[in-house]
């Protein structure tokens, strides 16, 4: 196997805000560079590694231990050291004691001063209740993970949310005067919602994904109460709406995913009972067919695409919640639905972070609190996230962008909620070198 050109120093900073999540403006940015220079970098990079893909450069320079992913740790076990990030002073150089006697001074006092405040918050950690997983001391001291950004103009539940080229888009939604076309989007840089062309038909309980650069809306809640079969493409490049063929049947409260170039519908609503058909939809045929079904009918449930499969998280039927993870590839059809004993999901608003991370928005009850749930899918870890600035709701929308998870709108009661909180789930560290 042959060895990787090493990357230049420029290079290399590139690579670590690509493996944050930021986008090539955000790059250009951050270290004072044109776009064109960004993708000119990104091209040499991807060269020299061998990779055709921000993700796949990512996950090599973790691989490398030129960047540190650190998650909250998995309910069970022991945290590890947390993961700060420009909270600790860069190295120093080497300085001889006997030329800088008043170094070895500062450094005793700094470790003194250390230890006396990781001994109280450790105190102070054991004095206050422990019912449920909270984060180190280090990381609550020196790190936020939730932070409260602009909200919606227009304020909604059971809205779509979908993450395309480091923004966010909110679709539809139920809103106070009713079920919305209102769409806008989120950029995380000006943390402003900007509004956008309106979807030609109000749709609420919608799902949205990304193929071949648009944004697919099939069905929905429509005003009236009813599901819908229709199924309107945002044209991003150009702000405008297309249709694409319509579902076989109407549905809403479906789960939706996209994966090799296609589009996979999991169950849904169709205005009589949750159904049990996984359907596929195919951009160059521009047709819906029935792909296979599932184990038992669902809907509510939640779709991310992990490797070379799509999990299944929870969803609700006629027989009550359901808290399983099953996973689905195409050829083989759902595999191993995983009962999750201690955790209640319902339903749900899924997405995944770096392959493994998987983060789910439940809500037990239609219209009860919900709770942010992170797993580990190959440690088979779950834990609830510290507790947010602003209630989780019901009726909520979750999506992931780099690093941070958002959850978007959600109804309080009967009242649509315009929020927009981030919750930093991971941690990119860059490794200092070892002092000399």
């Amino acid at each position: 196997m042959s060895v990787p050109e090493p990357l230049s120093e420029r290079e290399m900073e590139v690579l670590r805000l690509v493996a944050r999540g930021l986008t090539n403006e955000q790059i250009a940015r951050e270290l004072v560079i044109s776009t064109n220079t960004v993708k000119v970098h990104l091209r040499n990079i991807f060269a020299k590694l061998g990779v055709a893909s921000r993700t796949e450069a990512s996950l090599y320079a973790v691989r490398q231990g030129w960047v540190t992913l650190e998650s909250p740790p998995s309910a069970g076990t022991a945290p590890e050291t947390p993961a700060v990030e420009e909270a600790l002073p860069p190295p120093q150089p080497r300085v001889s004691p006997a030329l800088r006697p008043w170094w070895a001074l500062l450094l005793l006092l700094s470790a003194l001063a250390l230890a006396v405040l990781l001994n109280l918050t450790g105190l102070f950690d054991r004095l206050a209740p422990s019912a449920s997983p909270s984060p180190s001391p280090v990381s609550s001291l020196f790190l936020r993970r939730w932070n409260v950004r602009s909200g919606m103009s227009t304020p909604r539940g059971h809205l779509a949310l979908v993450a395309f080229r480091g923004a966010l888009y909110a679709l539809g939604g139920e809103g106070p005067e009713g079920v919305t076309s209102a769409v806008e989007r989120f950029d995380l840089q000006d943390n402003v919602w900007r509004p956008l062309a309106p979807k030609p038909t109000a749709v609420a309980e919608a799902q949205a994904a990304v193929l071949g650069g648009h944004i697919y809306v099939p069905g929905g809640r429509g005003r009236d109460g009813r599901p819908l079969a229709l199924t309107e493409v945002y044209l991003v490049e150009r702000n405008q709406w297309n249709t694409g063929a319509p579902l076989p049947r109407p549905l809403c409260a479906y789960a939706l995913a996209a994966f090799e170039g296609k589009l996979y519908l999991f169950g849904g609503w169709d205005g009589e009972r949750y159904r049990e058909e996984v359907l596929r939809y195919d951009p160059e045929s521009n047709r819906w067919e029935e792909a296979g079904r599932l184990p038992f009918p669902l809907g509510y449930a939640g779709a991310v695409v992990g490797d070379d499969r799509i999990y299944l998280i929870g969803g609700v039927n006629a027989e009550g919640r359901l808290d399983t993870l099953s996973e689905y590839i195409p050829a083989l059809g759902v595999l191993n639905p995983q009962p999750l004993p201690g955790i209640s999901l319902g339903r749900v608003s899924a997405t995944l972070l770096y392959g493994d991370y998987l983060y789910v928005l439940a809500s037990p009850g239609p219209d009860g609190p919900a709770t942010l749930w992170q797993h580990h899918l190959r440690s088979q870890g779950w834990q609830a996230t510290e507790p947010a600035p602003n209630p989780l709701v019901s009726g909520a929308a979750l999506a992931g962008i780099g690093t941070e998870i958002f959850v978007v709108g959600g109804m309080n009661g009967n009242t649509p909620l315009s929020q927009t909180l981030e919750y930093r789930a991971i941690f990119v560290v860059t490794p200092q070198p070892a002092p000399r």
